[in-house]
């Protein structure tokens, strides 16, 4: 039965698995399923939203008081926002196909290079889902959400209900920092403006006799704790405001004159240019809250998929490496090693090679930060900000140390 050895010689028994323990489960029934049908139109949603403020009361606004910084910010709006939507789709249009090659390269099936095999050495191949046998490389891993093999997989991303693999991190990568900079010039002129709006509710409606009635002494605002009680009041304020609305100054007091007639007399009214912006309304409120929840979440992403980047690792590989450091040496549950066929002169050794475990926490891929970098994101710096230059991939461009301590292995073994 094979062994799990550990670094200070202990010998316990190894399960024989290359992906996380669990039975699979129907596709339907994978919560990143589901999410990824109802997040990517929760997010059209606020996009239409924000994008029609932006273009119908902020750029306006804007070119009221200064046109040419009106035009510029108009300009830098519309550019993230194609390079966004580029970047987007390009992760979220990936094909669900099978894997097109199911039989490995010639190198593999002469075994003259690294990769992943079974027990006899032979190559790695998924039954799973359409997968029919196919080879999976060594970076390769079957996603149970899309059904398919990903080469160079990462994670599944519930957000483009698709995968973040060698085909698609880079896009990934350009969404987040471009959906940041979208969002972050979107709240420029927004924030302050909402700033205001707060302002103003709470100052008008915090502590009037029909908030004390419905919210502040009633049973409702103590169902939940502090951020319920506050949060809830905002909004119960925001609504009130509403009511009296026409009765208070605007925050923007751009204003056009309106008539109509009733009769033989003619009635003229004042009317907001900019209705959303002058006029607290939930709405503006909402999209404020999520462009900047957003704005962090990207940026948060963002800096953990380049550190990942420059240290020539993935999320599933860290998540084998935890799972791997956490269970009971004593009584372990999952084997997150790799095999690896390794290959040795054949006039040293007559079989050609030999199979080694390896250990998830070998670095077999970090080629350096730097060139790590540019494997991923390009060669030229401005090559990192085009989503359309593909990175370069490639399971068999290995670390000449880890590829050295794997030929060592092989050598002891034999």
């Amino acid at each position: 039965m094979p062994t799990r050895r550990h670094a200070a010689g202990a010998v316990t028994p190894a399960v024989k698995s290359r992906d996380a323990p669990g039975l699979p489960a129907k596709r339907w029934k994978r919560p990143n399923v589901w999410l990824g049908k109802v997040i990517p139109l929760s997010l059209l949603v606020f996009a239409v939203s924000g994008y029609s403020l932006v273009v119908t009361e902020i750029i306006p606004l804007l070119y009221r008081r200064r046109p040419p910084v009106a035009l510029a910010y108009a300009l830098v709006v519309h550019v993230t926002l194609a390079l966004t939507a580029y970047s987007y789709f390009a992760v979220y249009l990936q094909p669900l196909d099978p894997p097109k090659t199911g039989d490995p390269p010639r190198e593999v099936r002469d075994k003259r290079v690294i990769f992943a095999c079974d027990e006899m050495g032979q190559p790695m191949r998924c039954g799973r889902d359409r997968c029919n046998g196919a080879w999976q490389s060594l970076r390769t891993r079957h996603c149970r959400d899309c059904g398919t093999c990903r080469p160079g997989f990462d994670h599944h991303c519930a957000f483009m209900d698709s995968c973040v693999c060698a085909a698609t991190l880079k896009p990934f990568c350009c969404f987040l920092f471009y959906a940041a900079v979208l969002l972050a010039v979107g709240l420029v002129p927004l924030t302050p403006l909402q700033w205001r709006a707060c302002r103003e509710v709470v100052s008008e409606t915090w502590w009037s006799d029909e908030m004390r009635r419905d919210w502040w002494d009633g049973w409702r605002g103590w169902i939940g704790g502090p951020v319920y009680r506050y949060a809830g009041a905002l909004l119960l304020g925001y609504r009130q405001y509403q009511r009296t609305a026409h009765e208070r100054p605007l925050i923007i007091p751009d204003i056009r004159v309106r008539t109509f007639r009733e009769g033989a007399l003619t009635y003229a009214y004042d009317e907001p240019l900019f209705p959303r912006l002058a006029i607290p309304h939930l709405s503006t409120l909402f999209i404020s809250f999520f462009a900047a929840f957003i704005t962090v979440i990207a940026l948060v992403m963002l800096g953990v998929v380049v550190r990942h980047a420059r240290d020539g690792v993935s999320s599933v590989q860290l998540e084998r490496l935890k799972l791997w450091r956490a269970q009971d040496p004593l009584e372990p549950v999952y084997d997150a090693r790799i095999r690896l066929w390794v290959p040795l002169p054949r006039d040293e050794v007559p079989a050609g090679g030999a199979v080694v475990l390896v250990e998830p926490d070998v670095p077999l891929f970090d080629l350096g930060a730097a060139e790590n970098w540019r494997k991923v994101m390009g060669r030229k710096w401005w090559q990192w900000f085009q989503p359309w230059v593909p990175s370069e991939f490639s399971d068999f461009d290995m670390s000449p140390t880890a590829v050295k301590l794997l030929e060592q292995r092989a050598r002891k073994q034999l």
